[in-house]
This record gives C-alpha cells, structure tokens and sequence, in this order.
C-alpha cells in the first residue's frame, strides 16, 4: 500500500470513495455488518477489510440474462 493511501477512513470519507451514503454506512456500523473499528465514540472503516468485504457481498447482476 502507497503512502499518500489511508489505511483507514471515517464514514464521511469511505461515502465519498466508495459512493455510499453516509446514513447507509452508520447503520451497517451500528449493526456491526461491515467491517469496522471503533475508538470511542470515533468509527473508522478498515479499507483492505471493507474492499474485501464489499468483494464478498457483490451480486451479480448480469447472470442469467440473455
């Protein structure tokens, strides 16, 4: 991993890589569905967990078509 990439993004800055709501993202994090680390009241989203993550709910929605 690069320097100048995060290890690790607020909700605030995982919404806008991703393209996410904000309101999506706090309440995975609140239902503890995403992977996530909380420092106090702080919550940040791992990246290399939230990629691998968001890898492994990913549907696909070309199959079956024709």
């Amino acid at each position: 991993m690069s320097e100048n990439v995060k290890k690790n993004l607020s909700i605030d800055e995982a919404a806008k890589v991703y393209g996410l709501t904000k309101s999506w993202l706090y309440k995975k994090s609140m239902a503890r569905e995403i992977p996530l680390i909380k420092l106090g009241t702080k919550v940040l989203v791992p990246v290399r967990e939230f990629e691998e993550w968001l890898d492994q709910h990913r549907v696909d929605n070309v199959r079956g078509r024709k």
